[in-house]
């Protein structure tokens, strides 16, 4: 079990052109309390990072610890979480979006919060 230990880093780029630079996280760190986006990953043969999800919460550490949402993420293949921190809500919103409209995430459709989160 990791606390926030960074693994590196990785720009991802919205719709807007608009670059954010993430950390990247193993899927067992422990998360502080703290807000931000963050973007469940996995890799292809050729290291590509490809995004599954992409979201945002206001305590990570909330979120992301729940451990029927660390099974689901297994399941779904999820093997790194990439995280930005950012405290304001309006401007993870607004991240948020412009990343799923330039990658459409195949997991979006599922709530995180209907996973067993509180």
């Amino acid at each position: 079990m990791l606390l926030m230990k960074t693994i590196s880093t990785c720009v991802w780029f919205g719709k807007s052109e608009h670059s954010y630079e993430y950390q990247i996280f193993s899927i067992d760190t422990v998360f502080r309390d703290v807000g931000g986006n963050f973007i469940l990953c996995d890799h292809d043969a050729l290291g590509e990072w490809n995004p599954l999800y992409i979201g945002q919460a206001h305590d990570l550490f909330n979120l992301l610890g729940n451990e029927n949402l660390k099974e689901w993420m297994t399941r779904q293949g999820v093997t790194h979480i990439h995280v930005h921190l950012e405290r304001d809500k309006d401007r993870r919103e607004q991240e948020k979006a412009d990343l799923i409209e330039r990658f459409r995430p195949r997991l979006n459709r599922v709530s995180l919060h209907e996973l067993g989160h509180d």
